[in-house]
C-alpha cells in the first residue's frame, strides 16, 4: 500500500502504475483491478508546507513550497515545544490508500523513487481507511526536518509561504495550482464525509488557510523577496522591520548567512505599471 498526502492525492500521474487506478480494463490475474484507491488519515501526523521544491513547483534559482507529513512530536519540536508532550490533540490527516498488485511493486516504487527525489524518503507508518475504520500499514514518502529541501521558516511564517506559492513555478507547473487542487480534493472528501479529521475534514487547517492567503496576495497584493546578507549596519537589510526615520541607527545583528525578508505592497491596477515590476531585490554590505 502508499499513502499519498500531497499531489498522490489528485495528480497519479498519466503514465506509471499509479495512473492505473480506476482504470477498469487493468486486471490482475484474478479479475481484480491492478491498483484501487481508497480514502484514509495518518492518525498522530501533520501536513506540513514547509519542503522546498526545486524540481517540480519551483526552480533552482526560486524554489516553490510543497507539502511534507511530520508527526506531532516533530511539529512541536520545530515550534520550540516538548516533543513528548501529549496535552495536544491528536493530529490527522486526510489521504489518499493506492494499493498496488504484487507484480507491479518495484516498478511503482522506482517511479516514486524519482518522483519523490527533492529531499523525500520512503518511511512505513501505519493510516486507517476511512470506510472500514481498519488500521493497515502502508509506505509513503515524506522529508523530515534533517533533509537540505525542508525549509522551518516556511512552517512557521505562512504569509511568506502563502507568498512564494502565490507566484513560484516550476517544471510541473504552477505551486498555486498544487495548492489549490490539493483544498479542492480536500474540501470535496469533507463534503463525502469521509473524516472527522477537523472542520474542513482535511486534518489541517494551514492547506485551506494557505489556498485563502494565495487568493488575496494574487488578487489584491503584490510580494517582493529580498536577499541580503552581510554587513547590516543601517539596518538595509530589514532584519528588524522598516528602519526608523534616524535611518536604522540602532544596533542591528550581521547576516553571515543569506536573508530571506517578504515585502508585500497593495496593487493598484495602473496599467503603466504593467511590465515594469522588479523581478527580485538584493541588499547587502
Amino acid at each position: 500500500r502508499i499513502f499519498g498526502y500531497g499531489s498522490l492525492c489528485w495528480h497519479p500521474g498519466s503514465e506509471g502504475v499509479l495512473s492505473l487506478a480506476g482504470r477498469k480494463t487493468q486486471q490482475g490475474e484474478e479479475g481484480r483491478p491492478m491498483v484501487t484507491t481508497a480514502p484514509g488519515r495518518a492518525v498522530g501526523y501533520r501536513r506540513c508546507w514547509a519542503q522546498r521544491s526545486a524540481d517540480h513547483r519551483g526552480t533552482p534559482s526560486f524554489n516553490g513550497i510543497v507539502c511534507t507529513l511530520l508527526s506531532d512530536g516533530e511539529v512541536r519540536k520545530l515550534q520550540g515545544g516538548d516533543p513528548a508532550d501529549g496535552k495536544h490533540p491528536v493530529s490527522s490527516t486526510e489521504g489518499l490508500i493506492y494499493t498496488v498488485d504484487p507484480s507491479l511493486a518495484n516498478r511503482c516504487l522506482s517511479e516514486l523513487d524519482f518522483r519523490e527525489k527533492g529531499g523525500y524518503a520512503r518511511d512505513v507508518i501505519d493510516v486507517v481507511e476511512d470506510g472500514t475504520g481498519e488500521t493497515v500499514r502502508a509506505l509513503l514518502y515524506r522529508g523530515t526536518p534533517d533533509n537540505p529541501a525542508f525549509w522551518r521558516r516556511a512552517l512557521l511564517d505562512m504569509p511568506l509561504a502563502a507568498a512564494v506559492m502565490s507566484v513560484a513555478v516550476g517544471p510541473s507547473g504552477r505551486n498555486d495550482a498544487y495548492l489549490l487542487s490539493l483544498d479542492e480534493f480536500l474540501t470535496a472528501h469533507g463534503r463525502s464525509g469521509g473524516s472527522d479529521g477537523g472542520p474542513n475534514h482535511s486534518g489541517d487547517d494551514a492547506t485551506g488557510e494557505l489556498a485563502r492567503m494565495v487568493g488575496s496576495l494574487q488578487t489584491d497584493f503584490r510580494p517582493y523577496f529580498l536577499f541580503g546578507a552581510g554587513s547590516n549596519e543601517h539596518g538595509q537589510l530589514l532584519l528588524d522591520g522598516v528602519p526608523d526615520e534616524d535611518n536604522g541607527a540602532r544596533p542591528t545583528k550581521e547576516a553571515h548567512e543569506v536573508s530571506e525578508v517578504l515585502l508585500v505592497t497593495p496593487r493598484d491596477g495602473r496599467e503603466e505599471d504593467k511590465g515594469n515590476e522588479p523581478i527580485s531585490l538584493h541588499a547587502g554590505g
